[in-house]
C-alpha cells in the first residue's frame, strides 16, 4: 500500500492525531525509505548514471587506455577517485541528496582496483610470468593474482562506508567478497594444473575437474558465510546495509550447490529440499532474494522429474505447457496471498524465533523514543 503525505495528514486529522505529530511522522518515514529502492525516474537516473561510470571505468576500458602507460593509468584512476570523494564531501548533509551522496561514494570505491591494477603494472608487482593482460581481465578470469586487488578494495570501502554510511557502498564490498571466494581456491589448491606437469591428457582432466569441484565448495562455503555476515548485520543496523551482502551470498551459494553434477536422485532430491529450506529463510527474513533462488531450484527439480517421467511421451509438451502455467499461478497466488500466508506461518513461530527476525528487530527500534 502507497500513501502520500496528504493521505496521512487527513487520516490523522480523522483519528485525532495532532498535524504535528503526523509530520513528525511523515518525516520520520521518509528518512527511513529514502534508500528503498523505488521504480521512478529520479532514482532510475541516479542508478543508471552510476552503473554508466562504474561500466566506463572497468569493463569499457579499453586497450587505449592501457596504452597510455601504467602511471598515468594509476594518475587517471588515483584523480578521479579524489573527484568522487570531493564532491561526496560536497554534497554530504544536504537536503535531498543522501541517494547521490552514496552513489558518488560508491563510485569512489569502484577506482581503487583499477588504482591497485596501474601500480602493480608500473610497479611490476606481478608473479614473475603470469601478468594478467587488459585490466577488463579482472572482471572476466578467476586468478589467484587479483587478491592484492580485491583486498585494497575491500579497506578502501570500508573507510568510505565508515565516513558517509551510505548502504549502497556495500555492494562493491560485497562483489569483491564474491570475487574473493573465487580467486582464493586457486591458493588452497597449490596453483592451477599446468598440462606440462601431467603423463596424459586424461590425468590433467582429472586435476582440472577437482579444481572446479575445490571451487564450487568453496563458493557454497563462502555463500553461507556471507548470508550469516548479512544476518549479523541485518540485526544490528537501522538502515539496509545487509541487501547486498544477502544477494551475493545467496549467489555465491545457490549458484555452486546448482552447478553440482549429480546422477543420484537421491542428491537431487536433497538439492529440492534446500530449496524449499532457501524459501523458508527468504520467508523469515523477510528477503525476496532467497524466495527468488529457492524457487527456481524446487521448479528445476519439478523440470526434472518432469523430464523423466514423460520423456519420449506425446504428454511432454502439454505438461511442460501445465508446468508453465503453474509457475505464473504460483505468481498470482503470492501476489494476492503472500503476506496473508507470510503472517499465518510466522504466527506459529515461537516467540524466541520471532524476536530473531530483523523486521522485528526494526519494529523495536521505531518503539523507542
Amino acid at each position: 500500500m502507497k500513501i502520500t503525505q496528504n493521505e496521512l495528514l487527513a487520516a490523522a486529522q480523522t483519528c485525532d492525531v495532532s498535524q504535528d505529530a503526523a509530520q513528525r511522522l511523515w518525516a520520520t518515514l521518509e528518512e527511513r525509505a529514502q534508500w528503498r529502492p523505488r521504480f521512478d525516474l529520479v532514482h532510475v537516473l541516479y542508478y543508471a548514471g552510476a552503473l554508466i561510470v562504474i561500466l566506463a571505468m572497468s569493463v569499457f576500458l579499453t586497450t587505449a587506455w592501457s596504452n597510455i602507460g601504467a602511471s598515468a593509468l594509476f594518475v587517471f584512476a588515483a584523480a578521479y577517485a579524489v573527484f568522487f570523494l570531493l564532491l561526496a564531501e560536497w554534497m554530504k548533509n544536504r537536503p535531498g541528496l543522501s541517494v547521490p551522496t552514496g552513489l558518488v561514494a560508491t563510485l569512489a570505491v569502484a577506482m581503487v582496483p583499477l588504482m591497485i591494477y596501474a601500480l602493480q603494472e608500473w610497479l611490476g608487482l606481478w608473479p614473475e610470468g603470469d601478468a594478467p593482460g587488459e585490466y577488463q581481465n579482472f572482471y572476466e578470469w578467476v586468478r589467484s593474482m587479483w587478491l592484492q586487488m580485491e583486498l585494497w578494495t575491500l579497506i578502501a570501502g570500508a573507510a568510505v562506508l565508515w565516513r558517509y554510511r551510505y548502504p549502497f557502498i556495500v555492494l562493491p564490498l560485497a562483489v569483491m567478497l564474491w570475487f574473493v571466494s573465487m580467486d582464493v581456491t586457486p591458493l588452497i589448491a597449490g596453483g592451477y594444473p599446468d598440462p606440462a606437469d601431467y603423463a596424459s591428457n586424461e590425468a590433467y582432466t582429472k586435476a582440472d575437474a577437482a579444481l572446479w569441484k575445490l571451487r564450487q565448495w568453496v563458493s557454497l562455503l563462502f555463500g553461507l558465510g556471507m548470508i550469516a555476515l548479512a544476518y549479523v548485520t541485518d540485526r544490528r543496523t537501522r538502515l539496509d546495509y545487509a541487501f547486498w551482502l544477502y544477494m551475493f551470498g545467496a549467489l555465491a551459494f545457490w549458484g555452486a550447490l546448482s552447478s553440482m553434477d549429480s546422477d543420484s536422485e537421491l542428491n537431487k532430491f536433497l538439492y529440492a529440499v534446500i530449496n524449499v529450506a532457501l524459501i523458508g529463510l527468504g520467508v523469515f527474513l523477510g528477503r525476496r532474494v532467497f524466495l527468488v533462488f529457492g524457487a527456481m531450484g524446487v521448479y528445476a527439480y519439478l523440470g526434472h522429474l518432469a523430464l523423466k517421467i514423460f520423456e519420449d511421451s506425446l504428454l511432454f509438451p502439454v505438461v511442460l505447457v501445465a508446468f508453465g502455467l503453474s509457475v505464473i499461478g504460483v505468481g498470482i497466488l503470492l501476489y494476492r496471498h503472500g503476506k496473508t500466508w507470510e503472517a499465518r506461518l510466522t504466527s506459529v513461530l515461537p516467540s524466541s524465533l520471532v524476536r530473531l527476525r530483523p523486521q522485528q528487530r526494526e519494529l523495536a527500534e521505531l518503539d523507542r523514543p
